[in-house]
């Protein structure tokens, strides 16, 4: 049977034991986590704050590709850390002897909703410390380590939507520009391009998320940020708006099936009225006049005959 070489076992013991040395600290921070629940991309920025010497890859063997968080956190945090299911794309875990009474974060999906809303009363801010971004009512003091990100502007979304424009051939432009060349309002643009542009309104979609996302890359290019930092923010921004559309659609589906349900509903009392009108109609016609004539009838419905029956003959 293969024997792992002298040295190459004394290696692997040497970096399980530096990596040892780092686990109560990681430990420490997780259990500081505001929240009872994490995701696998939090945990990478807990175990990167807590132990910014530590290389993940390198401890676990792979220094490319999916699996190296999972696997680090299967060898040396599963005592503390249980997977109890997914969040959008990505693992979620719970921290086992977390004191939090909060189970889980505040929406992600706000990151994204706040970035691109210009009147949003949010504010979007960096933490330099934790290398996080997120959603708070007030903007940072002079004093606060946190710096803002400036939200999208109303004068970036129209010059978006003028690059746009420069795709699109002539006779639909015409449509979607008031006729002095001034833009239309958005809700007024949106409808038409949905309505008569199907297919540019679908590429519409895509084309915006990646001049978005174009404008975050220069915001966060004024903060002293290394390629994989910003990659990670990058990333925490599109997993927002994952969330944030997939939100969109369960919402759309939800009042597509109320609507579905209350024509439906509608329908079903009604029924009930033409079938009942439709069986007396067809029994009156086989039956004898005295059985007619001792059928209850109210007073009311009495009258309104006689009336309809003196208008047609007057």
């Amino acid at each position: 049977m293969w024997a792992m070489p002298h040295f190459f076992a004394e290696d692997a013991a040497m970096s399980d034991e530096r990596t040892e040395d780092f686990i109560p600290q990681i430990t420490n921070a997780l259990l500081a986590y505001p929240y009872r629940e994490i995701t696998g991309s939090r945990v990478n920025e807990q175990i990167k704050k807590a132990a910014p010497e530590l290389n993940i890859r390198e401890t676990v063997g792979i220094l490319t590709g999916p699996g190296a968080l999972s696997t680090f956190i299967e060898k040396y945090l599963s005592g503390i850390l249980q997977r109890i299911g997914n969040q959008g794309g990505d693992t979620l875990f719970e921290i086992l002897g977390s004191q939090s009474d909060k189970h889980t974060a505040p929406s992600e999906r706000s990151l994204w909703k706040t970035f691109v809303s210009p009147a949003s009363e949010q504010h979007l801010v960096i933490d330099p410390q934790s290398l996080t971004i997120r959603v708070q009512d007030d903007a940072p003091d002079q004093n606060s380590p946190l710096s803002e990100i400036q939200k999208v502007s109303e004068e970036e979304h129209d010059r978006i939507r003028d690059h746009f424009h420069k795709t699109l051939p002539t006779e639909s432009l015409e449509k979607l520009m008031n006729d002095d060349g001034s833009h239309l309002s958005f809700n007024n643009w949106i409808s038409i391009l949905r309505t008569e542009f199907p297919e540019d309104y679908k590429r519409w979609g895509k084309f915006r998320i990646e001049k978005l996302t174009d404008v975050f890359k220069q915001r966060i290019d004024n903060f002293d940020l290394s390629i994989e930092q910003k990659s990670d923010l990058i990333r925490e921004l599109h997993l927002s708006q994952h969330h944030s559309y997939e939100q969109r659609k369960l919402t759309a589906s939800a009042n597509h099936a109320e609507t579905h349900l209350s024509e439906r509903s509608s329908l079903a009392s009604s029924e009930p009225a033409i079938n009942a009108r439709t069986f007396a109609l067809e029994a009156i016609k086989i039956m004898r006049d005295d059985e007619i004539r001792s059928m209850p009838i109210t007073i009311g419905t009495a009258i309104d005959v006689l009336k309809k029956k003196t208008i047609l003959s007057g």
